[in-house]
């Protein structure tokens, strides 16, 4: 198994989950290296190559190759793909901001850089959401956890959040965080490190999960003041990192 550094391997109820970083890739800058996303304007030669080293550092797993992963084109909606054993078309992955599947080794993948990667699992199903401050607000989390519900209705459910953007780095117009404290709670509320208005993505996060009786918990990494992840509020020009989560058999 490759050592690819700043990966963290975590596990989220009986889910597997690996939180990717920008570091041990062959991208140039301003994607380097780790890039994962395709429609960033990176080489696409080389995002591929990115992604078979991810899949080289988790060949212990015995997963599939990385052409069978479900990765998504992320618009910041409320759409959740449900993954079963139709045919997935890779080069026009479905238009959804979440996955979920019942299927055993299929890693669903959100890619981020500074939203949030969060994996909610629930007995045998494991659902991933690109949790940005839109789609929070459109209470993406909600109803993911509703679509689990209707999956399984007695077993816990987890929620793990990786490595996003904090408040004291994320600044936002007073009129908008006024909009979506009314819409959200006031604890979406926060300041800066240099007293600005801010929004505080990983306590709306995990408030929405916890309003569901979800066992939160978060890696409490930001990216934007961490070099070894890609933040778009810090470059504006640059890759994503991922999330990869699974079911053994």
């Amino acid at each position: 198994m490759m050592d690819i550094p700043n990966f963290i391997f975590e596990k989220c109820g009986k889910a597997n989950v690996v939180f990717t970083s920008r570091v041990g890739g062959f991208s140039k800058s301003p994607y380097d290296s780790l890039n994962v996303a395709k429609h960033v304007g990176d080489e696409i030669d080389l995002v591929e190559r990115n992604r078979k080293t991810i899949f080289s550092s988790l060949e212990k797993f015995d997963l599939p190759q990385p052409e069978e992963w479900i990765f998504l084109n992320q618009t910041h909606c409320d759409q959740i793909f449900q993954v079963d054993e139709q045919t997935y078309d890779q080069l026009n992955p479905p238009t959804a901001d979440g996955s979920i599947t019942t299927l055993s080794e299929i890693p669903l993948v959100v890619m981020v850089a500074d939203c949030g990667p969060l994996i909610i699992s629930c007995g045998n199903i494991t659902a991933t959401v690109h949790a940005s401050v839109k789609t929070v607000s459109l209470d993406i989390i909600g109803k993911t956890i509703n679509l689990i519900r209707n999956l399984d209705q007695h077993s816990e459910i987890y929620a793990l959040l990786g490595p996003c953007i904090h408040s004291g780095n994320y600044e936002y117009a007073q009129d908008d965080l006024d909009n979506y404290s009314k819409l959200l709670g006031s604890h979406v509320v926060s300041k800066t490190n240099d007293s600005k208005p801010a929004f505080n993505l990983p306590e709306a996060i995990k408030y929405e999960c916890e309003k569901f009786k979800v066992n939160f918990r978060d890696i409490n990494i930001d990216t934007f003041s961490n070099n070894n992840y890609f933040s778009y509020r810090r470059d504006a020009k640059t890759g994503r990192q991922c999330v990869i989560s699974w079911m053994s058999k």
